[in-house]
């Protein structure tokens, strides 16, 4: 999948944070190139299920997530919010 470099993409590497909860075990991420780590540290784009709780975001980064965002009362909502404090996107 990652081709052991950088591909067309421009994506150097894809870290995975471990899980017991999914589907897919760390195993077959690590099959398909990817590297499993706890530590974001070196990402700069993060995508995630769960928008990450406010102290688990570190600065400089953007970070993408599912969400059930819903429709506030006159029809508008924000999808991308910036946390000043840690100068973050979220998307």
């Amino acid at each position: 999948m990652l081709g052991g470099g950088k591909s067309k993409s421009g994506v150097i590497r894809i870290i995975v944070q471990p899980s017991t909860k999914r589907i897919h075990h760390d195993a077959q991420y690590e099959d398909a190139g990817c590297e499993i780590s706890e530590d974001l540290s070196e990402c700069g784009l993060i995508i995630g299920i769960k928008q990450p709780q406010l102290e688990m975001i570190l600065p400089d980064r953007a970070y993408a997530f599912f969400s059930h965002t819903h429709k506030g009362p006159e029809g508008e909502y924000s999808v991308v919010r910036y946390d000043h404090g840690s100068r973050s996107v979220l998307v």
